[in-house]
């Protein structure tokens, strides 16, 4: 299920994300820009890892030492625990796409090799706050295009579609 504009934080800016299972740790959010005061979804952070994609306008995605502008068909990568806040850029509607998850969402389980050689040292670097998914080449054409496709397969939830949204 494609959850609508939700955002909630403590008095530290932690955004305690409602995943649909531990066993799906996995959820895309649908946010209207214009649903929140000024526009903009204030500084927080979380412990999940995110990848947002705009659908419509202009998104300006800022960490405390540096900013993005996202346009339409532009995604971009939030490292776990960095403190970010999105904003609305012109006069225009603005909408995106947050799929949020966990690292072992994508590793296949806590402890694996996988998440222990190559999630936790993504996690842990504090190098790593975000990154810019332009759609420059093919890699980065395919990222968004799989983002987009998790979004449509989170709207329907047809059998099965847990393992696309992992692939």
């Amino acid at each position: 299920m494609l959850l609508e504009s939700v955002f909630h934080t403590d008095e530290h800016n932690h955004e305690h994300v409602p995943m649909t299972s531990a066993g799906m740790p996995y959820i895309c959010i649908h946010t209207e820009m214009d649903r929140f005061p000024d526009r903009k979804i204030a500084w927080h952070w979380h412990n999940a890892l995110e990848f947002v994609v705009v659908e419509e306008g202009t998104t300006e995605l800022r960490v405390p030492d540096q900013r993005l502008l996202l346009s339409p068909g532009m995604a971009a990568f939030v490292n776990s625990g960095v403190l970010h806040e999105y904003s609305s850029v012109g006069n225009v509607p603005c909408s995106v796409y947050a799929h949020l998850f966990e690292a072992q969402f994508l590793s296949g389980a806590y402890n694996s090799i996988f998440e222990e050689k190559y999630f936790s040292p993504i996690c842990r670097s504090g190098a790593l706050q975000v990154w810019l998914v332009a759609p420059s080449n093919l890699r980065n054409i395919n990222l968004i295009k799989g983002l987009m496709e998790a979004t449509e397969l989170k709207k329907m939830e047809p059998d099965g579609y847990e393992f696309d949204c992992i692939r």
